[in-house]
């Protein structure tokens, strides 16, 4: 894949970006390295590798708690209904 100026504006204009031409260059040059890099993990013969899967972090228990958090939020709120916030009805 080569990295020409149709692309380059492409992907600024897609990441909302606005590049001076020394960022440009600079640019280039480091999508030019990741591909070369990509190139040459393309290379590696993977074909007869044996997946090995390590021991991964358990998850947790899920321990259900008791908690005052949504009182402690309603109490600051001007207008409450049960446990939720009130508000003004604005779509008839």
């Amino acid at each position: 894949m080569i990295i020409d100026e149709k692309l380059l504006m492409k992907l600024e204009k897609l990441s909302s970006l606005k590049l001076n031409d020394n960022e440009r260059n600079e640019l280039v040059k480091d999508f030019d390295d990741i591909l070369k890099f990509v190139d040459v993990l393309n290379e590696v013969n993977t074909n007869n590798l044996e997946i090995k899967i390590s021991d991964y972090t358990p998850l947790r228990d899920d321990v259900v708690k008791k908690s005052d958090v949504i009182k402690d939020i309603l109490k600051h709120a001007p207008s409450t209904s049960g446990a939720f916030f009130s508000v003004p009805k604005i779509i008839e």
